[in-house]
């Protein structure tokens, strides 16, 4: 599965990495990369094969953010707003490795990943305002990766910060050297493996704010949910690795 513009590849453990593939324009969203992105990430949303989602950019930077000459430039068929909500209800574990510049959209990506990972000289910036725009179907997945305070002084100013600010909001999980970056995100994805695949799917689903934990009545169905789940074959599985001191059959390690 591949697109001039974004590049596709799994490999045997059923890690998917998704390369945004236009270097020449920092990987600038175009309508292109738009719809290509959105479908793959359907795609391995629906594959029984993919258990992780690794998202990166080829060249010098991770995401300049949207191509806003190419996508006013005519009709697309998706938005940047449902390419970020395909992302962010993916039912499955996302990575986001940052390094270069992640602008705008390129950070609402990131903020809509499980992990980010991040280079020590990666930017981040929000620059919308300083185009005259207030990014408004975008601020509710940053405001919970960020926070409000931190938006008021970033989003609002359109200023760069650095890995260290966004580590400290919460946007960053992890910052490491460049040589480091290859053996972090190896790590990263090896974490992910180690946890079931069908858990990892509900409690996913269960984070979404939409989730049956934001709803007043939800404590029974969590306990009901909980039950299923604990007698489930993962489940068997799991509890019977830890007492016969073995990795799980869903690791491949």
């Amino acid at each position: 599965m591949a697109g001039t513009t974004l590049t596709t590849q799994t490999d045997d453990r059923g890690v998917a990495t998704l390369i945004l593939n236009r270097p020449e324009k920092a990987n600038a969203i175009d309508r292109t990369l738009l719809v290509l992105l959105r479908d793959t990430l359907q795609d391995v949303a629906a594959s029984s094969s993919v258990r992780i989602v690794v998202l990166r950019g080829a060249g010098k930077h991770f995401c300049a953010g949207a191509d806003l000459g190419d996508l006013r430039s005519g009709d697309t068929k998706a938005t940047v707003p449902e390419l970020c909500e395909a992302l962010d209800r993916l039912p499955k574990p996302t990575i986001c490795v940052v390094h270069g510049a992640c602008v705008g959209a390129g950070l609402a990506l990131a903020a809509c990943c499980d992990t980010v990972i991040a280079t020590r000289d990666a930017h981040f910036s929000i620059p919308e305002v300083r185009l005259g725009i207030a990014p408004a179907p975008l601020m509710p997945v940053m405001v919970r990766a960020c926070g409000e305070r931190f938006l008021r002084r970033h989003l609002l100013s359109g200023g760069r910060f650095d890995s260290l600010e966004a580590h400290r909001a919460g946007l960053v999980h992890e910052i490491c050297d460049s040589s480091d970056l290859e053996g972090m995100v190896a790590q990263s994805i090896d974490d992910y493996l180690r946890a079931a695949p069908g858990a990892v799917r509900a409690a996913k689903v269960l984070l979404q704010p939409s989730s049956r934990m934001d709803r007043a009545h939800s404590s029974r169905e969590l306990e009901e949910i909980f039950e299923k789940m604990s007698t489930s074959p993962e489940a068997k599985e799991g509890l019977a690795s830890f007492r016969e001191r073995r990795s799980p059959a869903w690791y491949p390690g």
